[in-house]
């Protein structure tokens, strides 16, 4: 596997997921990830990542991804470019190859984080 085009993101799915059926019979499934703003910084707007997954990937998060669930997700960056109204459009996507669905996080998660140490 490459590690040139990597990311690698954790937060909350914003929506539930959002499937389309294509003329060849492949299946795309459409997602917003967001990520709230840090404690430590001073934006008030949550940073949110468009998702795109494709065939058997795309029918496991369509059934298993609800609004709200915690996801960690590993994938590449894509532009995907469009025309609009006369205009062109840009928009930055994850194209997902994995995601798995992360627990609710608890408080002792966020007193660990909130404190930055490192457990032995």
């Amino acid at each position: 596997m490459s590690f040139t085009n990597h990311v690698q993101l954790v937060g909350r799915a914003g929506s539930d997921a959002t499937s389309c059926l294509l003329s060849d019979g492949s299946r795309i499934v459409r997602l917003r990830l967001y990520q709230p703003p840090s404690r430590h910084t001073t934006e008030v707007e949550p940073d949110y990542f468009y998702l795109v997954a494709w065939d058997g990937i795309a029918r496991q998060l369509e059934a298993q991804v609800k609004r709200g669930n915690r996801l960690l997700v590993h994938g590449r960056l894509t532009n995907r470019r469009w025309e609009q109204e006369g205009i062109m459009r840009t928009r930055t996507e994850v194209h997902l190859s994995h995601f798995v669905r992360l627990k609710p996080a608890t408080k002792n998660d966020l007193a660990i984080s909130s404190s930055h140490q490192l457990l032995p």
